[in-house]
């Protein structure tokens, strides 16, 4: 015969109640089922030494990235193919380009990119050990990126698609 599980009486916001109540509907579980799981993982981020509020962003961030068609690839796969090609001047013109495209994208996107630019870059640009942007008070925007371990030509790289996300 199965254990019998001790349950507990949880306050909770009448609000935040009525919504979780049309969560669980709309998934066919019940409200105690719902209930439990959000904070099962809610433990399971807190063992990750983590939030779920992090962990939500980070998704929603991932979510752009996809969106933007984005990939993810190994750095020394692309390092090692860029290296194999010729013409470096044409290489940097593209990733110019991309940023720019991605610029605009983000314009299109959100009504205020600035505010959400320092964290798309600091969830995407993962060979950055910090990146940090400054708006300035007379309208200069600062990037500033650390980048100790870092291939010179992925540097390169990276400042050419930061001048054309910023030309956008």
């Amino acid at each position: 015969m199965p254990e019998k599980i001790e349950k507990k009486l949880l306050v909770v916001r009448s609000d935040i109640l009525e919504k979780l109540s049309e969560v669980a509907r709309k998934e066919n579980k019940t409200l105690f089922a719902l209930t439990n799981e959000i904070l099962q993982d809610a433990l399971k981020a807190s063992e990750m030494k983590t939030s779920i509020r992090e962990i939500v962003e980070f998704y929603r961030l991932m979510k752009i990235q996809k969106e933007s068609g984005s990939i993810i690839i190994p750095m020394n796969l692309l390092l090692n193919s860029l290296k194999k090609l010729d013409n470096k001047s044409e290489i940097l013109k593209e990733w110019n380009y991309a940023g720019e495209w991605y610029g605009k994208y983000l314009i299109a996107k959100f009504e205020n990119p600035l505010e959400i630019l320092q964290s798309l870059l600091s969830a995407s640009f993962w060979h950055i050990s910090e990146i940090k942007v400054d708006m300035k008070s007379n309208d200069k925007l600062i990037i500033s990126i650390i980048a100790p371990n870092i291939d010179q030509l992925f540097i390169e790289l990276t400042v050419e698609y930061l001048v054309g996300l910023l030309r956008a």
